[in-house]
């Protein structure tokens, strides 16, 4: 039955087990009133009723003595509680809700309906919950945006499906999509036909935000995440299959997260404590899997699948595994087991990065500790820029470069060669063609890797030269180059019209390379014609054709 607070002056006696619906008529109450166990005071501002079907849970959780404003049906009513206000975000409410909470004050909502609707009024909706969130967080407050909530439609269908494109969240927020009995609700983006539209938008304002425990999928004009802001964390998410693991065409997004420009610094995809943070699984897109765009500086991806998951199953994205352009400082796994990523089976190459050209080496792009295997064109391809390091001297820095079309790319790009990046401690093997080459570049250095079982090249130099000033050759040293090649005119170690190159070095240093058992030749130098052959190459100091010892 219904129970009704008494008009001003009247005695109420409390605490009143809410059940069916309170109505505020008028006036004011400061005796406690039980809100699904919860001892809470409700007062009413003004004249009105406040109702609430007995289906949908209140609970008040996380409020200090501050109090919020609350509106139900343009009627105002202060909630004061010990604890905190968890909004559920329903159907049973009649009328729209706002809130405008101290800072310090918890909100949580639960969309609870698996439809969509583009305008309208509250009616349990992830992009009602969007947009209350957008409207009236305060500065710092936190809150969340959950599909825990059991006993709603979302919870038995498991699934969102969206009529149109979402707005962007404007407001620091957690967003889990961990459902009541288990497992990530969907977000379906099939009919999502915008071009460019993302399925989740991390916009500007919602810097420190964090996404996790959901499966995005269907975006196919756009991302499935789009991150415009700073320090985010994104982790466990399913980006490309929906909630049941299903990865097909009708499943794709275009990419899978793309970062953006200016001022979307610091953002960290995957695992960053592994205490408590999953990777994501990035998969499927029709374009790229993560795409790191230009001014996205010092983005960390660890802990990721991307044109895989676990089981090791074929799901690559259609283009790169991990696209990074004009983004200084990315961090791409690291030489710890929980960083590691998984890049495997994408169209064309498992890392790019483009045109990073830093004032210092310390901020281009570090790729370690990662598996990167079985994709399309090369594992890891540096076009232009300078500085990058790929593995590196701590033990697990290195990668495991297996199976690619070439295993590491080095070469020119539309604004200029590549320079000063370091190739280090990598194991680079049964890549079809060449386990590391250098194109039309200088300056940079191979060392203490093993080029193993290449079906061309272990190493090979093509139209390499020195830099403008007859200095800063490649360097290829301390490396153990074996089994490589198919013919006589490869194998080992190649060079194709290229100056002043150095390969090995001084014995007594040690910095002799071991090119042993390669199915073609050990050493090769050639070019078009004697011409074309090169010059001034030093190759010294290397152990062709038998071990060190």
């Amino acid at each position: 039955p219904a129970v009704t607070t008494p008009r001003p002056g009247a005695a109420v006696n409390g605490p009143t087990v809410i059940g069916g619906r309170l109505e505020l008529t008028s006036g004011v109450s400061s005796d406690p009133i039980l809100l699904n166990g919860v001892v809470s005071t409700l007062e009413a501002n003004t004249a009105g009723d406040l109702t609430f079907d007995n289906t949908i849970p209140l609970a008040l959780t996380d409020f200090d003595d501050a109090t919020p404003s609350v509106q139900i049906s343009g009627k105002n009513v202060s909630i004061r509680s010990p604890e905190g206000l968890t909004v559920i975000d329903g159907l049973a409410h009649t009328g729209s809700l706002t809130l405008a909470a101290s800072k310090d004050q918890a909100v949580e909502f639960f969309p609870t309906a698996t439809t969509d609707n583009v305008v309208g009024t509250f009616a349990g909706t992830l992009r009602d919950s969007i947009g209350y969130v957008n409207a009236n967080q305060a500065s710092d407050q936190p809150m969340s945006i959950l599909a825990s909530l059991p006993g709603t439609p979302l919870a038995a269908v498991g699934t969102i499906t969206l009529a149109g494109a979402l707005p962007a969240i404007t407001k620091t927020v957690l967003v889990d999509g961990e459902l009541a009995g288990g497992g990530k609700a969907g977000l379906d983006g099939s009919g999502v036909t915008s071009v460019g539209a993302a399925g989740l938008t991390l916009g500007a304002g919602s810097t420190g935000s964090h996404v996790r425990n959901a499966a995005i999928h269907g975006f196919g004009f756009g991302p499935g995440l789009r991150v415009s802001s700073a320090k985010n964390l994104i982790e466990g998410l399913w980006i490309g299959q929906d909630r049941l693991g299903t990865a097909d065409a009708t499943t794709a997004n275009a990419i899978g997260i793309e970062v953006m420009g200016v001022g979307t610094t610091e953002n960290f995809i995957g695992v960053r404590d592994p205490a408590s943070d999953v990777g994501n699984v990035v998969v499927n897109s029709t374009q790229s899997g993560i795409f790191v765009r230009a001014g996205a500086h010092h983005t960390v991806i660890q802990g990721n699948y991307i044109g895989t998951d676990s089981a090791d199953s074929v799901l690559g994205n259609g283009t790169d595994g991990i696209r990074i352009v004009q983004a200084m400082g990315v961090r791409v796994g690291a030489g710890v087991p929980h960083a590691a990523n998984v890049i495997a089976n994408n169209g064309r190459h498992g890392v790019v990065v483009v045109d990073v050209a830093p004032t210092a080496s310390p901020l281009a792009a570090r790729i370690s500790g990662n598996r990167i295997e079985s994709n399309g064109a090369a594992g890891v391809r540096v076009e232009g820029g300078r500085g990058n390091l790929i593995g590196g001297q701590a033990e697990g820095d290195g990668n495991q470069i297996e199976g690619n079309a070439d295993g590491i790319v080095l070469t020119i790009s539309a604004v200029g060669p590549t320079t000063a990046n370091e190739v280090v401690g990598n194991n680079v093997v049964e890549n079809s063609s060449a386990g590391l080459l250098i194109s039309q570049s200088s300056g940079n250095r191979a060392v203490a890797n093993a080029f193993v079982d290449n079906g061309q090249f272990g190493v090979h130099l093509f139209k390499a030269t020195a830099d403008k000033r007859g200095q800063a050759s490649n360097r290829v040293i301390q490396n153990r180059i074996s089994g490589n090649g198919n013919s006589a005119s490869n194998g080992g170690i190649v060079l194709t019209e290229s100056t002043a190159q150095t390969i090995g070095g001084d014995p007594i240093l040690g910095l002799g390379n071991t090119v042993i058992n390669n199915r073609g030749s050990g050493v090769v130098l050639r070019g078009a014609s004697p011409a074309t052959h090169g010059s001034q190459n030093i190759v010294m100091g290397n152990f062709v054709g038998l071990e060190a010892d």
